[in-house]
């Protein structure tokens, strides 16, 4: 066991991270506090550890929107990650508590060919990029037993710092690369999720926009339920009209998780399809929306050390503008604590 591989103490205005498992690392991050945090310091320690079986549940509840609206058995896939947890795999928790809040780890598609979970994440991508120009070549690699493909799992809440993501995935390839016996993978296959984002139209000044999957907190029946389906239909015609032409949507891709454009830059196939879930074209919030996409990648064993260097050039960029961070505010702090006296 290796706990803690990490440990990274967050005293906002800064995070220091104290070590790692492949050499040593001293760094510092800098997360700026809000307005809110005048009157004192929120003190977190989060680890990246290997994981624990009573991580079972949380990671049921992170891999829900996997493979979007696919059903699949989640409990079959998670009990595959965590019987490898003395190999490779790691979570990120919070020092002191139980619940983890992210994990990583890669599953070898070829030894568990026949297991449904693992039939279920091969179907979906075939189904799926089954309009891209590469297609045969995504149905070639995939449809082989032989071809040593290693899933990529990696899934985390929302909003955890991302001076995490380069340093949890060198960790994770690293086991990869120092697995004994050696699974020899010749593929990594990943499912992410990206975006686009749109700002309404400005000549529909008196539209109201509604996230149809979000309801409504009225609690008055009737009145409150004709109210809702009203701002349903409306939102549902606005989707329609910019589904057809979206002259306000930005073309710029973005990521939920910094390093999956790292995996996309390396990957020799790519694929990306629209999420609509539900009938609903877009996610609406106020006068802006984005637009949910599947992103599909095939990964050449062979990139791994250009990938890993790349995450460790993303760490130690992170690290600079972080000492600049760190000093810049303790310099402040100095010389507030001057101005008080």
């Amino acid at each position: 066991m290796y706990s803690p591989l990490i440990t990274i103490l967050t005293h906002l205005p800064c995070v220091l991270l104290l070590t790692r498992p492949y050499g040593q690392i001293w760094s510092r991050f800098s997360v700026s506090p809000s307005p809110q945090w005048d009157e004192g310091d929120l003190q977190i320690e989060l680890c990246i550890e290997s994981m624990q079986d009573d991580d079972y549940w949380t990671m049921k509840n992170l891999l829900r929107g996997y493979l979007q609206e696919s059903p699949f058995n989640s409990s079959e896939l998670v009990d595959l990650v965590l019987s490898q947890k003395e190999k490779i795999g790691s979570s990120v928790t919070v020092v002191g508590q139980e619940e983890m809040f992210g994990f990583m780890s890669v599953v070898d598609a070829s030894e568990h060919w026949e297991k449904p979970c693992v039939q279920s994440v091969l179907k979906y991508v075939l189904g799926r990029v089954g309009t891209s120009s590469q297609f045969e070549d995504w149905k070639k690699i995939l449809s082989k037993k032989d071809s040593r493909i290693g899933i990529v799992l990696s899934e985390r809440i929302a909003n955890l710092p991302d001076h995490l993501a380069p340093h949890l995935n060198i960790l994770t390839l690293n086991e990869l690369m120092h697995m004994d016996p050696s699974p020899q993978y010749q593929y990594l296959l990943l499912i992410t999720t990206t975006y686009k984002q749109g700002v309404e139209d400005a000549g529909e000044e008196g539209a109201t926009l509604v996230d149809i999957d979000g309801g409504d907190e009225d609690g008055e029946e009737g009145a409150g339920r004709k109210k809702k389906k009203q701002q349903q239909h409306h939102a549902a015609g606005m989707m329609r009209k910019h589904s057809d032409a979206q002259p306000s949507l930005d073309p710029t891709v973005h990521y939920f998780k910094i390093e999956d454009e790292v995996y996309k830059e390396c990957a020799l196939l790519t694929h990306s399809t629209r999420i609509i879930k539900y009938n609903q074209q877009n996610r609406w919030t106020l006068r802006m929306y984005t637009q949910p996409s599947k992103l599909f990648l095939l990964i050449s064993a062979d990139q791994i050390p250009r990938i890993i260097a790349k995450f460790k050039q993303m760490a130690s960029i992170g690290d600079a503008e972080a000492k600049k961070t760190i000093t810049s505010s303790s310099s402040s702090s100095a010389s507030s604590s001057k101005t008080g006296k």
